[in-house]
């Protein structure tokens, strides 16, 4: 059960570090180059996030499901 405490953090921080990137890059006028980047890192952190819950989900199913046959 420790496990999914720690991953549950580590989505937490992730998700986090992504908002952290769209939000610095919203607040500034200006469009570079840097601000582009980091607006597209932000929502590429929180799309990969989204994912390995996604996996993770179809993991532990995958599991539970696996032991009724046998």
């Amino acid at each position: 059960m420790a496990a999914y405490a720690q991953s549950g953090v580590v989505m937490a921080l992730l998700i986090g570090i992504g908002l952290l990137f769209i939000g610095r890059t919203k607040s500034r006028q200006p469009r570079s180059l840097n601000s582009r980047l980091a607006r597209w890192t932000g929502y590429a952190l929180i799309v990969m996030t989204i994912f390995l819950i996604v996996v993770g989900i179809l993991q532990y199913l995958a599991e539970r499901s696996h032991s009724y046959g046998h």
